[in-house]
Order: C-alpha cells, then structure tokens, then sequence
C-alpha cells in the first residue's frame, strides 16, 4: 500500500511538472512576454532587485535604478520574497526567458503545495 501511494504521489508530481512546463512551452517559443495589468511594475521591482545583487545589496528597500530613478519605495510596501528568484534567474537565463521559468517554478510550487496539503488534510491520494 505504501508503495502503490508513493508511486501515485511521484505520478501526481510528474503530472504537475509536465502541466507546468506545457503552460510555458508556446511561450518560450514566440520569444515575447505578454503583460497584462501591474506587469511592468513587477517587472521594474524584479530589475531594481537584479541591479542590487550585481551590485552586492541582496536587500532592496529604496528604487534607485528604476521608476525614472526617483527613489520609490515600494518595496517597502510589497512583498518581494518570489520575486528574488526571478531575479536569480536573469544572471543565467534572458529577461524574457528568467520570467517563464519563475512563472513554471510559481506553477509548479502551487501544484504540489495544494495536493500535499490536502493530502494531508484528506489522508488519501485516491
């Protein structure tokens, strides 16, 4: 039994990958982000992150760098905790690629964050 759920639970997360990774996939492919409502805000906040860890700050509180470098501090404001790892990503990968990766890691994090939480609820995968 406890192998046959095991083996379920890694089926489930193989499944969540591959659902993550195909929400991507066209994405990639054409080469361009397509933004909708605060995405140019977010985008500047994951910039004025990315220019502070070249730079050494790993901390950003005010943006210097972006915002027409008035010096706005919305991060004191905003969460930017999963932002960091999009940050991370564009020292190796191009600003359009880094954001579906990070979009595919968000997606992915959710899939398996909802399934063992209520699998832990519910004590049954079936």
């Amino acid at each position: 039994m406890k192998r046959k759920r095991f083996m379920f639970n890694i089926f489930a997360i193989v499944i969540f990958l591959l659902a993550s990774v195909s929400t991507i996939a066209w994405y990639i492919k054409t080469g361009r982000i397509y933004e909708l409502s605060d995405f140019s805000f977010h985008a500047s906040r994951v910039q004025q992150i990315f220019c502070n860890l070249k730079q050494g700050h790993f901390f950003t509180f005010i943006a210097t760098n972006v915002f027409q470098q008035t010096g706005v501090a919305t991060f004191l404001f905003y969460p930017s905790t999963y932002l960091y790892i999009w940050a991370f990503l564009l020292f190796h990968f191009s600003y359009i690629n880094a954001f579906y990766i990070w979009y595919a890691l968000i997606t992915f994090a959710a899939f398996l964050v909802s399934y063992f939480s209520m699998l832990s609820f519910s004590k049954n995968a079936f």
